[in-house]
Order: structure tokens, then sequence, then C-alpha cells
């Protein structure tokens, strides 16, 4: 289903981009981005909790409480690094983002993933250097723009892989893995860097993540609550952090903060998480 979801949004904005309006502003991107990871994204890290409770993690209440320490102590250690390193902790999270969207494509070869999960980072500096640069700036500082430099160089490499793999994909009769990957490398050429990754992010990555924890959940309802309670208490932390990042002027540049960093420093205890459950029994 999400290949489909993907596919479809991925050409709509490509037509939209092309054909019908002019570029999207900085302003009406951010929105679509913060309201995409707030309404979609969000929940499919919302149900860490219930992974734990069914791995046995949150047996009773002080494991309930120790769970959920870690799990903000993790965030906050994040966040000190971010602001204490800034250039440095952008790179960590741009390589642990390329190991956590690998994760998509669980049936093929580590590296061959890897490659597909960096290429999901890095084309949008091929073709967008320059807007990528400014959100690199804007998150960590002048000395980020190097980053983004350095992703130009390397996109060639990703671009040659999964246009192998795409190749690869068609030989071996797979065309749904085939059209994912084309469709991730033609909306990096066209799209402008936010809503591409808007799109990966809440049409492909999060839904299939979701779903892949709702199919296997016996307690759907309850799933539901925990996901919904969690969204609604990470969306209060984030209005809180664009409040804290600048004043209502610098509106954009706080939400676009916000969700960046914030994601980074969710990601962390999600990753961490999904480590641990790796070969527990779940119930």
């Amino acid at each position: 289903m999400e290949t489909f979801l993907h596919a479809g949004l991925s050409f709509a904005a490509i037509a939209a981009t092309l054909l019908v309006m002019p570029a999207p502003s900085a302003a009406m991107q951010t929105f679509a981005l913060a309201l995409g990871v707030a309404l979609i994204g969000l929940p499919h890290g919302a149900l860490d909790p219930l992974l734990a409770r069914r791995a046995g993690l949150m047996s009773d209440w002080r494991a309930v409480i120790l769970f959920h320490a870690a799990y903000l102590a993790t965030v906050g250690l994040v966040l000190a690094f971010w602001f204490t390193a800034p250039v440095l902790a952008l790179v960590i999270f741009l390589i642990y983002s390329a190991h956590h969207f690998a994760g998509d494509w669980l049936d093929k070869p580590f590296a061959q993933r890897l490659a597909i999960g960096a290429s999901v980072l890095s084309l949008p500096a091929m073709f967008h250097v320059s807007a990528v640069s400014d959100i690199y700036v804007l998150l960590s500082g002048e000395g980020a723009r190097q980053i983004a430099q350095a992703q130009l160089w390397l996109a060639p490499l990703w671009l040659l892989i999964i246009s192998g793999s795409i190749i690869g994909f068609v030989w071996q009769k797979q065309p749904w893995d085939a059209l994912e990957i084309a469709i991730l490398l033609i909306g990096a050429l066209f799209l402008p860097p936010l809503i591409f990754f808007l799109i990966y992010f809440c049409a492909l990555h999060s839904p299939r993540h979701f779903l892949a924890i709702w199919r296997a959940s016996a307690y759907r309802r309850q799933a539901a609550r925990i996901a919904g309670f969690y969204t609604v208490a990470s969306l209060l932390m984030a209005l809180a952090a664009i409040l804290a990042f600048g004043p209502a002027n610098e509106m954009i540049a706080s939400m676009q903060k916000a969700v960046f960093i914030g994601l980074a420093a969710l990601t962390v205890p999600h990753m961490v998480l999904a480590i641990i459950l790796e070969g527990r029994p779940r119930d």
C-alpha cells in the first residue's frame, strides 16, 4: 500500500511543481513538513512503548518509569550534544538516519539497503545543493555547509548504486521494489528537498513501520490509544521547542529546527529500542 501512496503523492507533487504551481515558498514547505510529521511521522515512533511492553520491558510500574526516564534522558543527551557540537551532531544524525531508513528494505542485502538509505539523504544535495546547504546552516551553523558539499561529491556513487539496484530489481522481476527506488530518484531530481523528505517520510517510511507493528499487534485499540497519547505529548514538546528557538518573526526557522532537531533526538532512542528488541520474544 505504501508503495502506491508514495508513488502517487510524488507524481502529484512533481506535476504540481512543474505544470501548475510556482515553487512553493519556504513557509509553505515548512508548514507542510511540520503538519505531515505531526500527523503521520510521530505516530510511528509513538508506538515504542507498546513494543517495549510486548517485549517485557515494562512489566511493572517501576519498569514503566525506568523506560520513560531512559527514553527521555536519551532525548535530552542528544539535544545537549546538538547544541554543544552542532556540525558533528548533524553528521552523526545523517549517518544514523541513513541506517534507520535502510530498514525500509530489510529483505535486501545490507550494503544495498544502506546505499538506498543514504540516497534518501544525499540525492537531494546532488540536484538542489544550495537549498540543502541552507537547511543545514539553519540547523547547525555556517560550518554545516560543507556537509552538503560532501553529499554532493558522494551522490554520484549512490546514484550509480541505486540505478544498478533498479535494473537489478527489474531483472529479478521485483517491479514494486524498482518502482520505489525509481520514485526516490525522480522525486529527488524534481522536488524541493523539504517536500521530497516530507513525501518519503510520511508516505513510505512511517506507514511501512506503523503498519508492520499494527498488523502484528493483537491489541490494536490499545496501540491506537498509545500512539495518540505519545503523539500529543510529542507535539506539546515540539510547540515548546518552537517557542524556545526564537521570536515570532522567526517562526519558520524555528519550525524547521524543531522538526529536524526533534527528529534527531527522537530517532536515537527509537533506534536503540529496535536494537534491544532484536531477538527478544514478543507477546
